[in-house]
Formats: structure tokens, C-alpha cells, sequence
């Protein structure tokens, strides 16, 4: 029979493996219907059948991901990017507490942290958006979010408050907050944030990022 500690080390256990619950749509994942029909019809989302493992999928974001807007530029509607052909197939695989944590916390590139929040803002309840952003509001770690070269970096605090508070991402619909978690979003931001985003938007850092191989 387990000691006590013994029980407890088998609850930790079930709790960093437990998936995070999707709220609302369990087939589109909240995101917008014309991504995720994108998404489907195109030949790089059908290359990553292939990745069976969460460390796969890690991999392929650092090596093909260099931006997070929703579609390739210069293409526009109809072809879905590779950073959200990843988040979608990371829906599929319905990821762990222990995988969201490892995504909101790694070190390697910005742009694996920005696709564990973008997940955690279509597929999370809102009531539980605060529980796992407030860590990160203040985050200095600087991403460039759209494709253009050279473009504007933000940091991943500024991204992270974006989400919480606008109703779209890049021309498309985000999932409904309800007033009144919002209204506690704002005050909660009010009183943690350091809110530097009416700020000038800083430069580019000089690095030469892979891009997606569906671009």
C-alpha cells in the first residue's frame, strides 16, 4: 500500500497529464470556419500527419513558424499559415496541462510561447484566461507577430494582453468574451499590468528566421 506521499505524487502525476477541457467547439476549436477549412485543403497541414508526438510539433514550429498572423502573406484568404496549421494540429492532439506548460515557458523561440496562448485564447473558457495569463503580462521577451521583413517586434506581454482584451486577431473573430469577465480581465490588467502599449512599437531584433515551407 502507498504512503501518503506516495498518493500525492500519483495525483501531481494525473494533473500535469490531464488534457485541457476545449470549451465551445470541439471540431473547429473556435477558430473561424475559413481557417480551419484552409487548414484542412492544405498540403502543409498534410504534411504534419506525419508528427505523431508533441516534441515533433515543438520541433516543426521552431524550424517553420516566423510569424503567428493567420494567413500567408501576400496569398491571403485560403492559405492558411504554418503557425496555424501547427496550432490546429496541436487541437487535434488535445494537449496536457504538462504540454501547455512547456509551450507557455520555453526557451527556444518566442513563437512556440505565442502558439500556447493563442490555443489557450480560442480553446479555454474565459473565466479561466486570467489563471493562466496573469504570469505573463509583463513578459519582455520580444516576438515579430506579423510576415513583413524587418517588421515592428512587440513583446510577448503586449501579445498577451491583446488577447485577452480584443475581440480579433489579425481581421478575425476571436471567441466571445463575456462582459462580465472582461470587465475583471480590465480591472485585473489595470492593477498588475505595466501596460506599455500605447508605447512606439520597438524594431526588429536582427535575426534571420526559417520560414514556413508552405509559404
Amino acid at each position: 500500500m502507498k504512503g501518503d506521499a506516495g498518493l500525492d505524487e500519483e495525483d501531481d502525476e494525473k494533473k500535469v497529464n490531464y488534457r485541457l477541457e476545449i470549451y465551445g467547439n470541439d471540431t473547429t476549436f473556435n477558430i473561424p470556419v475559413a481557417i480551419v477549412t484552409g487548414v484542412k485543403n492544405s498540403p502543409y497541414f498534410k504534411q504534419l500527419y506525419q508528427l505523431k508526438t508533441f516534441n515533433e510539433v515543438v520541433d516543426e514550429i521552431y524550424n517553420e513558424v516566423s510569424y503567428i498572423e493567420p494567413w500567408v502573406a501576400g496569398k491571403g484568404l485560403g492559405h492558411p499559415s504554418s503557425a496555424f496549421c501547427l496550432l490546429y494540429k496541436m487541437f487535434l492532439m488535445r494537449l496536457s496541462l504538462k504540454q501547455m506548460k512547456v509551450l507557455l515557458n520555453h526557451q527556444d523561440s518566442p513563437y512556440i510561447r505565442a502558439l500556447g496562448f493563442l490555443y489557450l485564447r480560442y480553446g479555454l473558457n474565459p473565466r479561466e484566461f486570467w489563471s493562466w495569463f496573469k504570469d505573463y503580462v509583463n513578459d519582455e521577451e520580444e516576438i515579430v507577430p506579423r510576415s513583413n521583413p524587418g517588421g515592428s517586434s512587440i513583446t510577448i506581454g503586449r501579445l498577451v494582453r491583446d488577447l485577452m482584451r480584443n475581440t480579433k486577431f489579425y481581421d478575425t473573430m476571436l471567441p466571445r468574451v463575456p462582459a462580465t469577465v472582461m470587465q475583471e480581465l480590465e480591472k485585473n490588467l489595470r492593477e498588475t499590468s505595466k501596460d506599455n502599449d500605447r508605447s512606439e512599437p520597438r524594431r526588429k531584433r536582427s535575426r534571420s528566421p526559417a520560414r514556413g515551407r508552405n509559404e
